[in-house]
């Protein structure tokens, strides 16, 4: 027999948890689910293994030692029946770093004359007292959590013929040591295991070692004994009416077990025959199904019988390395679950699945229960959805190829003939239709029907229907209605649309074939959903196509507000010309004659006319940005700056002016515009840079794929709230007696610079002087 035995979890089967419910925390032994009756109070980590060989004994045994060093628990092993090499091999068989354990302190491999023999004899106090004071010894200053020991109890025999039972040892005596450890280890951070050959101690003493262990080990299966028998009953005076009662109600109790266990084995019988999901029993690293209940064989198409001929790789030809990966997570994990599998039926197309498996034994064999959900549907849908979310969201396509798209994903989804948009009116009984997929002799773009004699009428009604399905025309009452009658409509679904700021639509697909079943929740929730982005556009076209009327309109307006600029500033021209020019006449002839007050008041008109002559020009220049301007090319910035400093070279040499500059950017524009807007600015700086002689700077720097050009200054500076004002047209903030100009330049360099699709602005404080930032688009070239 060579079985070891399956703890499950290693750190929910022996330990630290008291006796029985150390075993009742690992699911993968087997056992009654409740400790047995009366015995409770008496359960401890005392355990008694019953083995054949070594290789059963070893199954047990080693793992048990391996697991208090996993625990950093005090582990001794008692060596007799085998020698102490042989078990520490087992040991590092199984992965255990004996040396280090060894060299720690932590594992002790002794034989008896170190433990049961070490007064020379048996002294069952002397024994009690040795596992006390190791207790105290491991756990006294904190380096072990507790004393975990396995002891082979062969020493117990003597003898060459260990089946004659010859004895040197007082077996009552050992009997009555195993039942009083039971107290001794009560509370206390013990785990004992016992182990006791079969085949060499006498069937008397297993009986005895059977009722004074609260645990048994036999056959790879750690038990709750219901034959334990605690001390003081073990010891006591002989009591047959209690041994009798005691006895009756333990096959009261087995009695009751086995019918409870038999109630579930229907109840899990009858949902693992009548589920409606597909349930496997595989047996994966064996390539085995065991048992398919009957929603599995119609999923597959198979019998019952070639299932279970078959092996969970003949579900799964095209995906092996996925279903193996999956199935090392079930067994590792314990349970798994994927939806990225398929499987591959007897006849047609492999159908996507829903995996929730979870790892369980059966007769002692590791296999993994299936439940499989065919979530063929579910796919569709996502694949459907996805492919809506696609085109709605391509950047190159026009709005009616998305819409013949979207029909055309609906008749696949749906599995109708036709897709189509219309306005509905239900005031004027008016429904005319927009758009089809396809080819239809009534349903024709521009065609226009009665809306009361269509299915769209049922959103004509007080009930506020929004989605509407008609697979039974005559039976919904559209009997003799042209859809039916003459357009031969079977079968029907469509959605309202409400358009704001304009007429409703409807979005419906139809179908000159009766639909034997009915539209699903989950068709209803994916038209509404293809509804939505209909209207979506729809409401996002009229807003652009109002946005583009008033955009029309104001183009329309500016462009008569700049014809009537430019007709006003140039027909003013001539009479102003004529003003001057006779001012001019008068001075030249009759200066001497005007006293001095008529000379100042004809100082007064002449200065009238020249400012009247600076505004027009500035209004016809300002009128001109758009329609005169050049086609926009590469401009280099620092070239244009060396021409504005060129034609201002008298004025800053004038006001002993400083101008620096850094490198300057290349940009797309009108090169003239562009020495306009930098002159004007420079020339302001200068202009109002106070009594002290004036220094500009100019500087650029990236700010996205945009240039941002600063011009500053150190002069007079500008109030917060007339920052805004500087840029309209003729937006003064001084007398002409104090700054000479027409108040028109910024207004100027503001037009030029949204002509550039860019952006003006000034930072400022009074008396600490003035930026202006200009945002302008790189050059391409």
């Amino acid at each position: 027999m060579n079985q070891r035995v399956d703890y499950g979890d290693r750190h929910s089967g022996f330990g630290h948890n008291p006796g029985f419910d150390a075993v009742r925390e690992n699911a993968a032994l087997r056992g009654p689910p409740e400790p047995p009756h009366g015995h409770a109070d008496h359960s401890t980590d005392h355990y008694a293994l019953l083995y054949e060989d070594r290789d059963e004994q070893f199954a047990a045994a080693i793992p048990f030692i391996e697991e208090g060093l996993e625990r950093d628990e005090r582990c001794l092993y008692v060596a007799d029946e085998n020698p102490r090499d042989a078990v520490l091999n087992a040991m590092a068989e199984r992965g255990i770093d004996v040396d280090a354990a060894l060299d720690s302190g932590a594992l002790s491999v002794v034989t008896p004359s170190d433990t049961y023999r070490r007064t020379g004899e048996f002294d069952r106090d002397a024994m009690v007292r040795f596992w006390e004071e190791s207790l105290e010894d491991a756990t006294s200053e904190g380096d072990y959590a507790g004393i975990r020991a396995a002891a082979e109890m062969t020493w117990a025999l003597s003898g060459d013929d260990d089946a004659a039972a010859d004895v040197n040892a007082d077996f009552d005596l050992l009997t009555e040591y195993e039942s009083v450890l039971n107290d001794v280890y009560r509370d206390e951070d013990y785990a004992v295991l016992c182990q006791y050959n079969r085949e060499r101690f006498p069937d008397a003493v297993i009986y005895d070692v059977i009722r004074t262990h609260p645990l048994l080990v036999h056959d790879g299966v750690v038990s709750e004994n219901v034959y334990y028998t605690p001390p003081e009953e073990f010891f006591g005076p002989e009591d047959t009416a209690r041994e009798v009662e005691r006895m009756t109600h333990t096959l009261r109790e087995r009695t009751t077990g086995k019918a409870e266990l038999k109630r579930l084995k229907d109840h899990f019988e009858g949902i693992f025959e009548n589920s409606q999901d597909a349930i496997f029993i595989n047996d994966p690293y064996a390539d085995e199904i065991l048992e398919a209940n009957p929603a599995g064989c119609e999923m597959l198409g198979y019998t019952r019988e070639e299932l279970l001929s078959l092996g969970p790789s003949d579900c799964h030809p095209d995906e092996l390395d996925e279903f193996r990966e999956f199935v090392d997570t079930v067994f590792e994990e314990s349970s798994g679950w994927t939806d990225d599998l398929t499987c591959r039926p007897k006849r047609g197309d492999p159908i996507p699945a829903e995996i929730s498996a979870s790892r369980i034994t059966v007769d002692g064999r590791p296999c993994m229960l299936a439940i499989v959900r065919d979530v063929s549907e579910r796919k569709e849908r996502e694949r459907a959805q996805r492919r809506l979310y696609e085109i709605a969201a391509d950047p190159d396509r026009s709005f009616d190829d998305k819409l013949q798209a979207v029909f055309d994903l609906g008749c696949e989804r749906f599995d109708l003939e036709l897709g189509g948009l219309a306005r509905i009116d239900p005031e004027t009984d008016r429904f005319v239709v927009e758009a089809v997929s396809g080819d239809h002799e009534h349903l024709r773009p521009g065609a226009q029907v009665a809306l009361s004699e269509t299915y769209c009428r049922v959103f004509a009604g007080e009930d506020d229907e929004t989605t509407a399905c008609i697979t039974d025309p005559e039976r919904s009452g559209f009997e003799g209605t042209m859809a039916y009658e003459e357009f031969g409509v079977e079968s029907y679904l469509g959605t309202r649309l409400e358009i704001e700021d304009a007429l409703d639509r409807t979005f419906f697909f139809v179908s000159s074939d009766p639909r034997e079943n009915g539209f699903s929740d989950d068709d209803r929730t994916f038209h509404h959903l293809m509804g939505q982005w209909v209207q979506y556009e729809l409401e996002r076209r009229q807003r652009e196509r109002r946005l583009e009327e008033a955009i029309e309109r104001l183009e329309r307006s500016n462009e008569r507000l700049e014809r009537f600029a430019y007709a006003a500033s140039h027909d003013l021209q001539e009479p102003l010309r004529m003003v001057s020019s006779y001012l001019q006449l008068i001075e030249s002839r009759y200066e001497s004659a005007l006293d001095e007050d008529g000379q100042e008041f004809f100082g007064y008109a002449i200065d009238g006319a020249e400012r009247m002559r600076e505004m027009i020009d500035g209004l016809l220049a300002y009128s001109r940005i758009e329609t005169q301007g050049e086609p926009f090319e590469p401009v280099d910035l620092d070239d244009v700056l060396d021409d504005v400093l060129t034609d201002l070279q008298f004025r800053i040499e004038e006001r002993d002016a400083d101008v620096e500059a850094g490198a300057l950017p290349r940009v797309t524009g009108d090169p003239n515009q562009l020495h306009r807007l930098f002159r004007s600015l420079i020339s302001n700086a200068l202009e109002y840079s106070g009594d002290e002689p004036p220094r500009v700077e100019l500087s650029a720097e990236r700010d996205g794929a945009d240039w941002i050009v600063a011009v500053r200054d150190e002069g007079i500076g500008i109030e917060t709230d007339q920052q805004e004002r500087i840029f309209e047209v003729f937006g003064r903030l001084h007398s002409r007696r104090e700054y000479d100009g027409a108040g028109i330049g910024l207004a100027l360099c503001k037009r030029i610079v949204e002509r550039h699709d860019g952006e003006i602005r000034v930072e400022s404080e009074p008396g600490e002087g003035s930026t202006f930032y200009v945002r302008l688009p790189p050059s391409s070239a």
